[in-house]
Parts: structure tokens; sequence; C-alpha cells
């Protein structure tokens, strides 16, 4: 497997969710990244910076060779939440060399990709037109 660094606005639009989240009604999809003490709506940069360092450390795990600190955050909207999936899974996929994926922000993270994929199966007219406990 090659890791690299993700795309600064894959990591901006999953803060962008989970900014929108924790700041709106539902919270559902931030609960595991409030858990490890991140206020996202206070202080987005710091989830951002971390995300970052977590990916530089994959890389480190699995080449041995520091990347510089790059990561430039800007407020973005994340209005696509297909994209931030795939966002998600990406970053998930691109931390997961040597002991990156042992840590808490990925495993919460993780937790994150597991909720929104199940909420936007829900939300499928296939999911919708499904009979519970069907004989």
């Amino acid at each position: 497997m090659s890791a690299y660094i993700v795309n600064d606005n894959v990591i901006n639009r999953i803060v962008a969710m989970l900014w929108a989240d924790a700041a709106g009604g539902d919270r559902y999809l931030s609960h595991p990244i409030k858990r490890l003490g991140y206020d996202v709506p206070s202080n987005p940069k710091l989830l951002a910076r971390h995300m970052h360092n977590l990916n530089r450390f994959a890389i480190w795990e699995r080449y041995l060779h520091r990347e510089p600190y790059s990561h430039q955050f800007k407020d973005m909207w994340a209005d696509d939440r297909y994209q931030t999936l795939v966002d998600l899974q990406c970053f998930l996929y691109q931390c997961s060399e040597g002991r990156a994926d042992q840590s808490h922000l990925f495993k919460a993270l993780y937790d994150v990709k597991q909720t929104l994929m199940l909420v936007l199966l829900r939300e499928t007219d296939a999911f919708q037109k499904t009979i519970w406990n069907k004989e």
C-alpha cells in the first residue's frame, strides 16, 4: 500500500461537516470527536491540525520519512455528505499505516464514518421501502 498526504480540502470538508453537526441540533456525527475533548465549533483549526498530523504520522510509519507541516485550513461548507464520506474513507485509508490507526483520533473518525454511512443509507428510497421484521 502506498500512503500520501491528503489534499487540504479533504480535511477541511470533514472538519466542516463536524462543525455543522456540532453547532446544529443533531450532534450524532460529531459525538465521537467531542468525546475526545474537541470543541469543533470553537476551534475547528485544532481538529484540522491534529488530523493533518495523524496523516503525517502515518507517512512516517510507512516510509520513515517526515513530511513537513503543510495543511492550510480554510472554512468551507460540506454540503455534499457523499463527498464527505468519500473524503473520510480516503483520509482513514491514508492514515492506516503502522500505529496511526490505533490512535484515539483515528478510531473516533472511523466511528464518524460508520455513522455517516448508516445515516446516508437510511435516507435512501430503497431502505425506506424495506419492511421491518419481514417474513
